[in-house]
């Protein structure tokens, strides 16, 4: 019924963190699908519920497929300064999107 997880987000230039979940019966016919496209930044452990919204109700799900990334235009920021391993460093990456406690709900 839900996907639910902690996150802490850093974006650059103001992008939005993206999820996908889809569920599939044994002859891999899509039976559910639940995207969010608009992640907002958190520097601070923050839940998140994604309700799953089924397409059939009479078909058991046999595979599950969860999407996190980190940005929704796919470009990444080149020579960005920011804080990794503890101490200030530059280097070509993107928005930085960081998951825990995932949690299916069914």
């Amino acid at each position: 019924t839900s996907l639910k997880f902690w996150y802490k987000y850093d974006p650059v230039n103001n992008e939005n963190f993206v999820t996908y979940i889809v569920l599939k019966d044994a002859a891999g016919n899509e039976i559910a699908r639940s995207e969010k496209l608009d992640g907002k930044a958190s520097s601070e452990w923050t839940q998140c519920e994604i309700p799953v919204l089924y397409s059939t109700m009479d078909t058991k799900a046999a595979n599950i497929y969860i999407c996190f990334k980190s940005c929704s235009s796919g470009t990444v920021q080149v020579a960005a300064t920011m804080e990794i391993a503890g101490k200030q460093q530059t280097a070509h990456i993107g928005s930085v999107l960081r998951i825990d406690d995932i949690e299916l709900t069914y």
